[in-house]
């Protein structure tokens, strides 16, 4: 009952008083999910053509780019022709951030972002305020794909301060009490601090708890080693990271319900996630149109690994227009067995600099690594793989008394063996792996570029 007071009567006051279009969005995203995929595509190519006409027009970085090249809006037809537009690269965001702001948006109108800086630097950005309406609507769509429906009591467990800070605030708190929001930070998991949240979600009882992936997974571990049997969620939508299948099956074994996997950035919101059928993640294409490239900057087939590039089709002040996320992924070729017919994302392999290049040739994701530090050998507790150049792997783990010497060697061997015999690796033990600014856990940091050529 009180989910439907929330959504019809809550949302759009609240709306009503702070300004903003969220309601509206939601009903329009509703209906626009349940379109055939043929509807779906001609809608979102016609987002995709008037964000170029108005970049084009109106931002100067980008009529700059559409010169140089000697393209216009009207020579891009087809996803073929979109790839004859340049890739926007982090740093050229950095170096032409005012020169990105339309001239039909005053700066000072715009709100300003930034990413967590989990690769080593932040990254500053701007949008408009429609556009956060736009991709507020679309999280609380992809909630809804969950069971989560707006009013619903539901626990975030999250890492970023921002979002601890600002429900502090009079408006944090209002929203808050009136959308049944419980926010704790996942900064600083101890064994106190998860003492006194489970106590807390107990109490609370949410429908949904919604966690960074490392975050939900070491929780999960808490609560199974000291017995807690009592926080019963109807859902888990695990954000922020790449969520691991030993992750997955933790979480849902200890909470005794499904995990929803959602992909997203600060840069346009949420861009994918699963449904029910667990089969992918559906592409929000009516808000972002996504692209999967190789490393000739072509576009990959339905079922190949490659770049994910983004397009935001609705931050008309600051348009972010073939955004080299820096993001490994693959699409799907086929349909979701579901009623949706959004596109589908087969899966989301993480960051390109998440990648260990082997002197054989092998790519290794974080997969390998999580399997190997779990099930290889045992007393290690935490883990982190840093390699600065081809042929040296540097490992820091945090491990228990029983991780001996004949296990290290076990474990160098399985790594030689996966990434080249003639590969130096370093084992270092420490007590603790600092997380990133935004309270994420890199498991893999990469300086080397999986596209690196090997020498013969």
């Amino acid at each position: 009952m009180y989910s439907k007071i929330a959504k019809n009567i809550i949302l759009p006051s609240y709306q009503f008083i702070i300004g903003g279009m969220i309601h509206k969005n939601l009903k329009y995203y509703e209906y626009t999910q349940h379109l055939s995929s043929s509807d779906i595509k001609e809608l979102q190519w016609m987002k995709v053509k008037k964000i170029l006409t108005h970049a084009y027009n109106t931002v100067p970085f980008y009529h700059t780019i559409f010169k140089k090249n000697e393209i216009t809006p009207d020579d891009i037809s087809c996803p073929e022709d979109f790839i004859k537009i340049p890739l926007l690269a982090k740093e050229s965001i950095r170096e032409n951030i005012d020169r990105i702001i339309s001239n039909t948006y005053k700066k000072q109108s715009l709100l300003i972002g930034s990413t967590g800086g989990s690769t080593g630097s932040n990254l500053n950005f701007y949008y408009d305020r429609n556009s956060v309406d736009y991709r507020e609507a679309i999280t609380y769509r992809n909630d809804q794909w969950a069971g989560l429906n707006i009013g619903d009591k539901y626990v975030k467990l999250w890492g970023a301060q921002s979002g601890v800070t600002l429900s502090k605030t009079m408006r944090g708190r209002l929203y808050n009490k009136l959308f049944r929001q419980l926010l704790l930070s996942s900064y600083n998991l101890t064994k106190e601090s998860m003492n006194e949240y489970s106590k807390k979600i107990i109490n609370y009882k949410p429908k949904c708890i919604i966690g960074y992936s490392s975050a939900l997974s070491i929780f999960a571990e808490f609560l199974k080693n000291n017995h807690i049997n009592k926080i019963n969620p109807y859902s888990i939508i695990s954000s922020a990271e790449v969520l691991y299948e030993y992750q997955r099956r933790i979480i849902e074994s200890i909470f005794h319900c499904p995990v929803f996997n959602r992909y997203g950035c600060r840069e346009v919101g949420t861009i994918a996630q699963e449904c029910s059928e667990h089969n992918g993640l559906h592409i929000n294409a009516e808000h972002v149109y996504v692209e999967v490239i190789n490393r000739n900057g072509e576009l990959c087939k339905p079922g190949e690994k490659g770049e994910i590039v983004i397009t935001d089709l609705d931050n008309y002040g600051f348009p972010f227009i073939r955004y080299k996320i820096e993001d490994l992924g693959i699409l799907s070729p086929h349909q979701c067995k579901c009623a949706i017919e959004l596109p589908l994302l087969e899966k989301v392999e993480g960051r390109i600099f998440d990648i260990i290049v082997g002197t054989n040739g092998n790519h290794i994701t974080g997969t390998f690594w999580t399997i190997l530090f779990r099930t290889a050998v045992a007393g290690i507790e935490k883990f982190q793989v840093i390699q600065k150049k081809l042929g040296t792997i540097q490992i820091k783990l945090v491990v228990n008394d029983s991780f001996t010497l004949t296990k290290r060697k076990k474990l160098i061997q399985q790594i030689q063996k996966k990434c080249g015999e003639d590969t130096e690796v370093i084992i270092d033990i420490v007590k603790k792996i600092p997380l990133t600014p935004s309270g994420k856990h890199r498991y893999i940091i990469s300086e080397v570029s999986p596209f690196t050529k090997l020498s013969k």
